[in-house]
């Protein structure tokens, strides 16, 4: 029998609030009062999914990764079976003014890619043996010591320009441990071997993705939470975690309506950004925690989506442009990720546009930004001719920007938030770490282990944990 009764408050209801609340109802060693906090009107947040002209669209580009553990795609097939799809990659990237295919591929690379570009890569390997040794302080460094300047002058630079609006050397070489799997020649040739006859895995380039795009993941483990007696609180504003001793107490928050309550909470589990956390614990300005999460920032997103008047646009499901002089870096088209035929005559296309909230591209309209996604589309050779009609959608907290020395500021908020009984952070935003939907899920499944049966923080094997999650690489 459980030996004490927990009332558990879960901040956020994308795939880590969501997978927690479900191991955790699961459990019939525990009693539980479980209530789930969203500030959105449905679940998935980053990773859910809509519906336009009768077609599923997400935010961008999203699929469950083949390196996705066995244990959690068999969990999401058994909540949304049969609509878990196995469908076979097809994305290109624009590099040298040409298209290649995405993930790169050798024969590809070689037949596409100039010979000015491949000789140039052939001479930074070279010379690699004779440049100076040097401590690498950031994502330049790293990444010039180990492609040279030729792959990163043309690719991996303009790119983080791009994705983290920074300079590559005033960004912390972290970046380029959790987004670059592929940091060294080496690395970058054993990936593309894969492709290669008598190398290639079984599933080498294929990836999984639900029906009703991946937001359906999210939608029913919402449902899973609910059926097993827990609550969701949808258009509800946090407002501050509520201390006893240095312990949670309750959360205060204020609903759709404008009314203000309080929920009692012997544990918080909170999946927002880490630095909306420390905000929320009314810590004084001057308090170190709070002076930290003023230095971490991340990218924001526009969703540009075009409306076409075609069965398919292209026959590709995701294009990546790292070149600067696309105002996107990426475009995919939903129908594609699916495999969907219906509805005839229609299909949609998103246009990723990083950006930073309130800067002059956040702001701008859908009839300035159409001019300009136009112009690019032409200039990358795929016009959207028969567009119908343009619309957008906006998201915050897209990309978590690793400037230097972010680590210790990180750390500093870490520390705070552990001296808080009862509070834990994970997640992709509660962690601040760059990562895939399975990682997120992985690291809800390992929280859940940590509460005991006593109803007590295991911090110890949370602390294993956490330098588990340190490791995690962002996988393309």
């Amino acid at each position: 029998m459980p030996s004490r009764s927990l009332s558990i408050t879960i901040l956020g209801a994308g795939p880590a609030g969501l997978r927690i609340a479900s191991r955790l109802l699961r459990r019939r060693d525990l009693e539980l009062d479980l209530t789930i906090v969203e500030k959105h009107h449905s679940p998935g947040g980053i990773a859910a999914s809509f519906q336009e002209e009768g077609i599923w669209l997400d935010y961008g580009s999203h699929r469950l990764h083949p390196a996705t553990p066995r244990d959690i795609l068999d969990d999401i097939e058994e909540l949304i079976a049969p609509s878990l799809l196995k469908r076979k990659r097809n994305g290109r990237i624009r590099l040298q003014g040409r298209y290649l295919k995405f993930p790169l591929q050798p024969l590809d690379c070689l037949l596409r890619l100039p010979p000015s570009f491949i000789a140039g890569i052939l001479q930074d390997i070279l010379k690699k043996p004779f440049r100076p040794a040097k401590t690498a302080e950031s994502f330049a460094d790293l990444l010039l010591q180990g492609l040279g300047p030729t792959i990163c002058r043309n690719f991996y630079f303009p790119y983080a320009r791009k994705l983290w609006g920074c300079p590559p050397d005033e960004i912390d070489m972290e970046q380029a441990r959790k987004r670059v799997s592929g940091s060294s020649i080496s690395k970058i040739i054993h990936k593309m071997s894969a492709f290669l006859p008598g190398f290639r895995k079984p599933n080498t380039g294929i990836f999984y993705y639900p029906e009703q795009g991946i937001g359906q993941i999210s939608a029913a483990l919402a449902e899973e939470v609910i059926a097993q007696g827990g609550k969701i609180l949808y258009n509800t504003e946090l407002t501050a975690i509520q201390t006893n001793k240095a312990a949670v107490s309750s959360i205060s928050m204020k609903t759709e309506n404008g009314t203000t309550r309080e929920l009692e909470s012997s544990f918080i589990f909170s999946t927002i950004p880490i630095s909306r956390t420390v905000s929320l614990l009314s810590l004084a300005e001057t308090d170190p925690a709070t002076v930290a999460a003023k230095t971490l920032h991340s990218r924001s997103m526009i969703f540009f989506y075009l409306l076409m008047n075609c069965d398919q646009w292209q026959p590709v499901d995701a294009h990546y442009f790292p070149e600067k002089e696309y105002l996107f870096s990426r475009i995919s088209e939903g129908k594609n990720y699916n495999g969907t035929t219906s509805p005839a005559g229609k299909t949609i296309i998103c246009c990723e546009i990083p950006c930073m909230e309130n800067d002059a591209l956040w702001r701008a309209d859908d009839e300035q930004l159409k001019t300009r996604v136009l112009e690019d589309l032409q200039k990358a050779g795929i016009p959207a001719g028969n567009l119908l009609r343009v619309f957008s959608r906006r998201k915050t907290n897209v990309y978590p920007v690793y400037r230097i020395g972010y680590p210790k500021q990180l750390k500093i908020i870490e520390e705070r938030l552990s001296r808080t009984e009862g509070l834990v952070s994970l997640g992709r935003q509660g962690l601040f770490t760059h990562d895939n939907i399975h990682h997120s899920m992985m690291m809800a499944d390992r929280a859940a282990r940590c509460l005991t049966e006593k109803g007590e923080w295991d911090r110890k094997l949370w602390e294993q944990y956490c330098e588990e999650f340190a490791g995690y690489v962002v996988e393309d």
